[in-house]
């Protein structure tokens, strides 16, 4: 009987030692399983990619001939048009991860002299890209670098709430589908704004150029038209257009609240207005 219990007690220690490896062997496997998701996880996390946009902006009345030369400023006129031209040969930089995003003038097409900078400037400041723009997804603001006349500070813009309208219309802009969406809003001066959207769902995120996102997918064209109180004459239009996108390497995107002083629109608005007065 001793024996017969002794040799019980040894088959469920052996049987308690085989369900404990077992048990270790199935926790490393799922280890194993874990570690893999993890690792494809944050494989796919470090991924960046650097998109170039160009621009395309017109000022609709400089383009009416009933309109330029009666009873308008002619040299104003030249001046306008020379902007334009400025504005109209720059490209802008639009790198990206899966949380964060940087917006950047990166090169003038044609060559000039340090005023074709300041000229496509003035221009570039009605389409909001004058300037560096973060974006953060966790935070859902922008973070938009104001540097004139030695004042230098970020600005803080909430997410702009587009109410996007996404249609069944599909076309290729180079290799990628893209979908078209469509919204509109009205100014605080009480300008009727149209906005067109062209974005692809194949690079799923939700960026853009400038101060606009909330789609499903990396807009890829992206046209804003601007028209007076009763919304049929268009008075102003900007076009950003992609012309590439390539993976980079890892970029840890960081916004430099750490440098800079972080303003409201309103407190930034405030000293442009009193830097301005003092010219």
């Amino acid at each position: 009987m001793i024996k017969s219990i002794k040799n019980r007690s040894k088959r469920i220690n052996v049987n308690k030692i085989y369900f404990l490896d077992l048990i270790k062997g199935i926790m490393v496997h799922k280890g194993l399983l874990i570690l893999v998701f993890l690792l494809g996880k944050l494989g796919f996390s470090q991924e960046s990619y650097k998109a170039l946009y160009t621009i395309q902006v017109r000022q609709e009345i400089l383009n009416d001939k009933n309109i330029v030369g009666t009873g308008h400023n002619e040299k104003l006129d030249i001046l306008n048009r020379k902007m334009l031209n400025s504005a109209n040969n720059v490209e802008f930089s639009l790198v990206f991860n899966n949380d964060k995003a940087e917006f950047n003038i990166v090169k003038k097409l044609s060559v000039g002299n340090n005023n074709d900078i300041k000229y496509s400037k003035a221009i570039l400041i009605g389409c909001d890209a004058e300037s560096t723009i973060y974006t953060d997804l966790e935070c859902k603001s922008f973070y938009k670098k104001f540097e004139a006349g030695g004042i230098n500070h970020l600005v803080y813009v909430p997410f702009k709430n587009i109410n996007w309208k996404i249609t069944t219309e599909e076309k290729k802009i180079e290799k990628y589908l893209v979908r078209k969406a469509t919204a509109t809003y009205v100014t605080s001066k009480g300008f009727k704004v149209k906005i067109t959207a062209w974005f692809s769902t194949e690079v799923a995120v939700p960026y853009g150029p400038a101060l606009y996102n909330g789609l499903p997918g990396l807009i890829m064209d992206l046209l804003v038209q601007e028209a007076n109180n009763d919304g049929k004459t268009i008075l102003y239009s900007y076009n950003f257009k992609i012309k590439s996108i390539e993976k980079i390497p890892y970029k840890k995107i960081t916004i430099p609240i750490d440098k800079f002083n972080v303003l409201s629109q309103e407190e930034s608005e405030a000293i442009f207005t009193e830097m301005l007065n003092k010219y």
